[in-house]
């Protein structure tokens, strides 16, 4: 959707301390975008991040951190924009994001690829894009994991879809 007043992500996976919770086994798949004409934007296009409103919060904590784990971005293709993509977890506890999978993400007119922190196994795979703090591997162990992450995804959404049914019955 091409706006000139559209300074925000295309994709954004957030949470925070105060809020917890699980995000997993998540695909983003055949993502392009037009030309938008500016490199100025001011948000990462694909944005995974726990410092979701600066981890800010009126509210106390949560009894348990949020936990990213298996979110995949495949044939990603962006055109126009500051930074394609940034994953950020919480300081001090890289652990909580984890099985982040980059594949084929491609872009153009931009000023800042791929920036990783805080998080662990973020892999990059077919992909030219300058990145800082991912994994970037074309490896076959890489692959294996991904796939098993892929068919684990399928699975889950054959179960869901069969408990839909026999709610619905």
């Amino acid at each position: 959707d091409w706006r000139r007043d559209n300074y925000w992500h295309g994709i954004f996976v957030k949470s925070q301390l105060a809020r917890g919770g699980w995000i997993r086994d998540v695909i983003f798949r055949n993502i392009s975008t037009v030309f938008n004409g500016s490199q100025n934007l001011v948000t990462p296009f694909v944005d995974v991040t726990m410092g979701y409103n600066n981890g800010g919060s009126e509210s106390k904590p949560a009894k348990s951190p949020p936990i990213f784990r298996n979110i995949s971005f495949e044939s990603v293709f962006v055109d126009g924009t500051k930074q394609v993509a940034e994953v950020r977890g919480l300081a001090g506890r890289p652990d909580l994001i984890s099985g982040i999978r980059f594949s084929s993400l491609s872009a153009r007119n931009y000023k800042i690829g791929l920036v990783c922190s805080d998080a662990i196994d973020v892999v990059v795979t077919n992909s030219s894009l300058p990145s800082i703090g991912c994994s970037v591997s074309n490896s076959a162990l890489h692959q294996s994991a991904h796939d098993s992450s892929r068919r684990r995804i399928r699975k889950n959404i054959k179960e869901l879809k069969v408990r839909r049914e026999s709610d619905n019955n």
